[in-house]
């Protein structure tokens, strides 16, 4: 009677979570949230076991708040505008990235098969959401103070590197059509919906690749709808490369 039961496949890590955990700061007892900051959902659903989307969450405010302290301080004569600017690239899905690349976080991220199969470890997008939820981990095992030390070394670094090379941060936009020029095409941009009485608008905008929509984000402005567009248009084509 009754079939065998069937062994759901997941891919274990080729590393060990301790090794990560001692770069990351994390103690003994953190180990089980690290756990699941590396748990993509394609893993989760497989082994019954909690994704890391809610840490990704927390991670990414906590992130926002650290780089915004950071440069309030750091940089006292520059403006609203331009602290903004700065922090949007401190925390871009590029930025992110590039720290988890130099964490070697890739080697410990628990994927499903088929994330495994289509090259999930190297993927930018989802090494930034990783990223983030590592940055939860560590605020929520060793408090505010540890992870504020924690992101300013790395993203410091970060802002170091860029600032020496004379190099300005770019905006969504302006990174969107680099990205698409150098493969020889352009982005467009079209105006789908206005919401809101005369006094509060709310503009929806999305963002096209060669006919396609790639991206679609909302604002008080058509200049800030395209913004977000152009930002989760970034995030999409970073999942296909």
């Amino acid at each position: 009677m009754g079939g065998k039961n069937k062994k759901k496949t997941v891919i274990k890590p080729p590393r060990d979570h301790h090794k990560l955990a001692r770069k990351l700061g994390i103690s003994s007892e953190g180990l089980p949230l690290l756990k699941q900051a590396l748990t993509h959902r394609s893993y989760s659903h497989l082994a019954g076991e909690p994704s890391n989307e809610r840490l990704e969450f927390l991670g990414d405010s906590v992130l926002s708040l650290a780089i915004t302290e950071y440069l309030y301080s750091k940089y006292p004569r520059k403006n609203e505008g331009e602290l903004s600017k700065i922090r949007a690239w401190l925390v871009n899905a590029v930025t992110l990235a590039k720290v988890a690349e130099e964490l070697e976080v890739g080697a410990y991220i628990l994927l499903g098969t088929g994330e495994e199969k289509s090259g999930g470890r190297k993927r930018e997008a989802l090494l930034a959401d990783v990223m983030e939820a590592l940055i939860a981990a560590v605020f929520l095992n060793r408090g505010w103070e540890q992870v504020k030390k924690f992101i300013i070394r790395h993203w410091g670094a970060e802002l170091k590197q860029l600032l020496a090379a004379g190099e300005e941060p770019l905006d969504p936009k302006t990174r969107l059509q680099e990205l698409l020029q150098r493969k020889g095409e352009s982005p467009r941009y079209a105006l789908v919906r206005v919401d809101g009485p005369d006094h509060d608008r709310s503009y929806t905008v999305s963002a096209y690749y060669r006919d396609k929509v790639v991206g679609t984000g909302q604002g008080k402005s058509k200049k800030e709808a395209e913004q977000e567009a152009a930002k989760e248009a970034l995030q999409y084509l970073g999942k296909l490369t």
